[in-house]
């Protein structure tokens, strides 16, 4: 009985549920998955599951040949354009070329200008490659590692909880719980996902944060702090627990302030540029670029928020909206900062989402047209 022929589209989706797969540990390189089809049968798929190890296309060549079937004219369907460097693994373009692959279907090119070129080379070697299959698809899987190539700094998250009118907390600072303990676990998934929490010292001091994984599987990320004069007290959580590696940004007049801290290898200040009396942005970001930080989550309070707004900086909103009022002039809004004169200049989210989770309201946007990065999907 002859297998019925599918679509390019049809094997992309899969190789795209199979790159999802990988989104907990793939960091900093992209989640990318593979689907290997020979006389229409699917014979072999796969995914990228962990950095530093086999990237996808090597697994389903390896899980097509544990099953005893040969690749010579196979076709593989592959999220990203198959890699042509020498990283931590060797290229994947060479591995298709010495299978025997006939036909490379891709999603999109590698932005990454040093693993480019892996499309050129499979077309030397007689590869048909046929390209852009479920292309927004795959730029909403991996726009961590799109903004890292494309823009040099962490894809950024602002996320909070607020009430009907707009608060985070009350006119006394109180505001736990806002959400429900299912919009909880959906943050708890968020975190597991994102490679760093930023929080001010504010945040730090009120609310005592952990700024752990609790409710979902994967691993705690790196715990930001911005603390431009030091004054996180000796015995804050997140110096202490050892639970998970902190970074604290400082200016370079608040570092005279470290010694009273005890060293500690999970914990390390740093001194950044300071910008109209704040911490630089750019500068904090830049380091974060520099260590491999691909994708931030805000956590903080309303200034942070507000200054990540003003700069232009942050990518993706989610807000939880909980059906409490708090009011108060002087309870706390969920974005502080310079705002702006009028309501035409104010940033209109994109890409509008909308879920009821329990009692609350789920919004989700992005700054711009780009995808919303399908890995926080839930």
């Amino acid at each position: 009985m002859a297998v019925k022929k599918q679509s390019p589209e049809y094997y992309m989706d899969l190789a795209i549920k199979q790159a999802l797969k990988g989104r907990y540990y793939t960091s900093p390189n992209p989640c990318v998955g593979a689907v290997i089809v020979k006389n229409n049968q699917i014979i072999a798929k796969s995914y990228h599951k962990q950095y530093g190890q086999a990237h996808a296309e090597r697994n389903a060549i390896d899980d097509a040949l544990k099953k005893g079937y040969k690749l010579k004219g196979a076709d593989i369907y592959v999220t990203l354009e198959p890699c042509n460097h020498h990283g931590n693994q060797p290229p994947c373009s060479d591995a298709l070329i010495s299978a025997g692959i006939k036909r490379v279907f891709y999603a999109m090119r590698d932005p990454n200008p040093t693993a480019f070129g892996g499309v050129q080379k499979l077309k030397k070697a007689g590869i048909k490659c046929v390209g852009d299959i479920l292309n927004e698809q795959a730029q909403a899987l991996n726009q961590p590692f799109i903004t890292n190539i494309v823009k040099k700094r962490p894809y950024i998250i602002a996320k909070w909880a607020m009430g009907l009118d707009g608060h985070i907390a009350t006119k006394t600072g109180n505001s736990a719980w806002i959400s429900s303990s299912e919009s909880r676990k959906i943050v708890h998934n968020m975190r597991a996902i994102v490679d760093g929490i930023l929080i001010g010292s504010g945040t730090a001091k009120k609310d005592k944060p952990s700024l752990t994984v609790r409710d979902a599987k994967g691993n705690n990320p790196l715990r930001i702090i911005l603390d431009s004069q030091l004054t996180l007290p000796k015995n804050a959580k997140v110096l202490n627990d050892n639970l998970a590696k902190t970074l604290v940004f400082c200016s370079v007049s608040g570092f005279k302030n470290v010694k009273k801290y005890s060293s500690s290898s999970n914990v390390e200040f740093i001194s950044v540029a300071t910008k109209a009396g704040k911490l630089s942005l750019d500068a904090v970001l830049s380091c974060l670029y520099k260590r491999n930080i691909n994708s931030i989550l805000i956590e903080g309070g309303s200034e942070v928020h507000g200054s990540f707004f003003d700069a232009n900086l942050v990518d993706e909103v989610f807000t939880f909206v909980a059906p409490v009022l708090m009011g108060g002039s002087s309870a706390v809004s969920a974005v502080a900062g310079k705002g702006v004169r009028s309501v035409q200049e104010g940033l209109r989210l994109q890409n509008m989402q909308f879920w009821q989770i329990d009692d609350d309201i789920l919004l989700r946007g992005t700054n711009g047209s780009h995808p919303l990065w399908s890995a926080l999907d839930f």
